[in-house]
């Protein structure tokens, strides 16, 4: 499932939509009466990463530099270092870290990524209360993951002393 919630609004970019494209969209929520609105995704493209820190089994967070030659082993490892414009590339595997993204900030031209190696497959897989947990962090691309086995949810993006907007989720399952 995924959850993205930011005072009392539901907030974020959830399906892989065309651009520049209107859609109806409709919120059923149990106990309220369902809207409907229309909507158009954004016309511009999400810009490339600037950097791009490694993340992998065989990585070690000591002696590594986030390098693909040298890769860390954790995500928390390679939030300390990234910065606006940043990527984050976990190489293919299965992977038990509850990332937290806490009061982390991309721009609109520069955005954070948590991603996926290209070509591998890496899976997300509790148990942990979410897989991906962003608090008060905007201007976020996440993609390519398989998530399971949370407790809570796979993806829980909120708000509570800042802004959790303009978040884009692409290719998660």
């Amino acid at each position: 499932s995924l959850i993205v919630h930011v005072g009392g609004e539901w907030r974020g970019s959830l399906l892989m939509l065309q651009p520049d494209t209107e859609h109806e969209v409709q919120l059923a929520w149990p106990g309220l009466a369902p809207e409907v609105f229309s909507v158009r995704t954004r016309s511009e493209a999400i810009p490339a990463p600037t950097r791009v820190f490694v993340v992998a089994p065989n990585g070690n967070d000591t002696t590594g530099t986030g390098s693909e030659a040298s890769p860390w082993r954790t995500v928390a490892r390679a939030l300390q270092a990234m910065g606006p414009g940043d990527a984050c590339r976990m190489r293919g595997g299965t992977s038990t870290e509850a990332v937290r993204i806490l009061n982390r900030q991309g721009t609109e031209s520069l955005r954070c990524f948590l991603e996926a190696w290209p070509g591998e497959s890496v899976i997300l897989d509790g148990p942990v209360a979410e897989n991906i947990y962003l608090q008060n962090s905007s201007w976020w691309v996440i993609r390519d993951f398989t998530m399971r086995g949370s407790t809570r949810s796979n993806l829980t993006m909120e708000g509570d002393r800042g802004p959790t907007t303009d978040n884009v989720v692409e290719r998660c399952s």
